[in-house]
């Protein structure tokens, strides 16, 4: 599991998490910044994180996509399976299957974590830094 701490740590690229990966679930018009989130807090992304929604890693009736098609999702969205992955999403449950469809991938347990505050703690601290579509980072 990963904190707010964690997050910021791999955002600014220091400490021991510096070379992982933040992959976020969501939906990717929230992701974006483009459209609103469920809950009382502004859309975008950490800085630097990348999207998987979680639909693409699932098939019509909701099972997982075979290995080697999981691994052409997240390398078409440029997660380098060879390094830490921290998952995200709004509130912590879809991060889950982002993990397992990452183990399922063959990406070692020991490189992966999950942020289980995701977007919801993350937008709501007064320190976080908000990326969206077409616009540069603004400090919340």
């Amino acid at each position: 599991m990963r904190n707010f701490e964690d997050v910021t740590a791999i955002i600014d690229k220091r400490g021991p998490y510096s070379s992982s990966q933040i992959v976020d679930a969501r939906p990717k018009a929230r992701f974006d910044g483009t459209a609103p989130e469920p809950r009382p807090i502004p859309s975008g992304h950490m800085p630097g994180a990348l999207n998987v929604p979680m639909g693409q890693v699932l098939n019509a009736k909701g099972e997982f996509l075979e290995p080697s098609v999981l691994r052409e999702v997240f390398t078409r969205a440029n997660v380098d399976l060879t390094k830490p992955v921290v998952t995200s999403c709004g509130s912590g449950v879809t991060a889950s299957v982002i993990y397992l469809s990452l183990l399922l991938s063959g990406v070692p347990e020991k490189n992966l974590s999950l942020y289980d505050g995701s977007w919801t703690e993350y937008a709501a601290h007064p320190d976080a830094v908000i990326d969206s579509a077409g616009s540069p980072p603004a400090a919340k």
